[in-house]
């Protein structure tokens, strides 16, 4: 993961956060199976609904909370 800071006007500051696809794909993997146990979804029984239609309905977002945890 690579961190960038760069100062604007005034107090303001740009935060630029760069990850590689290994490590991303890695996190994806790991937060598709947390979930899984989860998710109900019509059609599947818990915790049975297969990766493609979690990628499929959720897309990145399953990220949002372990990146923020990683960042800060």
């Amino acid at each position: 993961m690579k961190v960038t800071i760069e100062n604007k006007k005034g107090l303001n500051k740009d935060l630029k956060v760069f990850i590689d696809k290994k490590t991303m794909n890695t996190h994806m993997d790991q937060r598709y199976e947390e979930i899984k146990g989860t998710v109900n979804l019509k059609g599947f029984r818990p915790g049975k609904v297969p990766k493609e239609i979690l990628k499929r309905q959720f897309g990145k977002a399953v990220l949002q909370p372990k990146l923020y945890k990683k960042i800060i």
